[in-house]
């Protein structure tokens, strides 16, 4: 067909936008470094050498993971975002928030 972009231009355009991607999402991560954040635990996730790790989400949408027990998944807990990153940042447990009485 005419007037079709040719597969190698497409593939580059690709991945410069997955690259240009990845660094906006570093650079907007970078911004909470350092910072206390609400997360709530969803998985254990081994990485490397560390098998004691839980991965969760602030309510911002950042994926954080810091060492912690899987008794933590569910629960509302607070973080220190200790290295700003994509896919994921790490953190800091700082304790788990009390539950809230209806």
């Amino acid at each position: 067909m005419e007037d079709q972009v040719d597969e190698e231009v497409k593939n580059e355009r690709v991945h410069r936008l997955i690259t240009l991607n990845d660094q906006l999402a570093k650079e907007y991560a970078s911004r909470f470094e350092g910072e206390v954040l609400e997360v709530i635990p969803e998985e254990h996730i081994t990485e490397g050498n560390q098998e004691n790790l839980i991965a969760g989400y602030t309510d911002n949408y950042l994926r954080v993971v810091f060492e912690g027990s899987d008794e933590l998944i569910g629960k509302l807990v607070k973080v220190k975002i200790t290295k700003a990153g994509y896919p994921h940042n790490e953190g800091q447990f700082v304790r788990v928030l009390e539950e809230q009485l209806s």
